[in-house]
């Protein structure tokens, strides 16, 4: 028996005992083509959420960028210590009575020094007055 062909609708064309019950499902065909595209949009997600994951954060390596060298110190006058000579940069020198020094120790007995010293010019101007 020929099918019917009063309206464009697989309903109407085709008659239920004519067909394969399988043919008159047409979600039944369409159905591999849903999921291969449900699976291409969920692959493609994906991705777009991992590489925008990738690059909303920062890497190690931006973090750990090694610190730009220090600037090279420019040369700084150099003194010679008032006990000793030993010339030392104008920063390291301790300052005290007499000049720059190149350490306490020398400090203090540099001004041990002068102080004895101007103790006996005081006991001499005494004697001699």
């Amino acid at each position: 028996m020929p099918a019917r062909a009063s309206c464009s609708r697989w309903c109407c064309s085709v008659r239920p005992s004519d067909a394969d019950p399988v043919d008159l499902l047409p979600e039944a065909s369409a159905a591999p083509i849903v999921i291969k595209l449900l699976f291409w949009i969920v692959l493609l997600a994906v991705i777009a959420f991992v590489i925008g994951f990738k690059r909303g954060r920062p890497t190690p390596r931006d973090n750990a960028r090694p610190a730009p060298p220090p600037a090279p110190r420019l040369p700084e006058h150099m003194v010679s210590c008032a006990e000793c000579g030993m010339h030392l940069p104008a920063s390291d020198a301790l300052p005290g009575r007499g000049g720059q020094f190149c350490g306490a120790a020398h400090r203090a007995a540099h001004e041990q020094r002068l102080q004895a010293a101007e103790a006996a010019r005081g006991r001499r101007d005494d004697a001699a007055t």
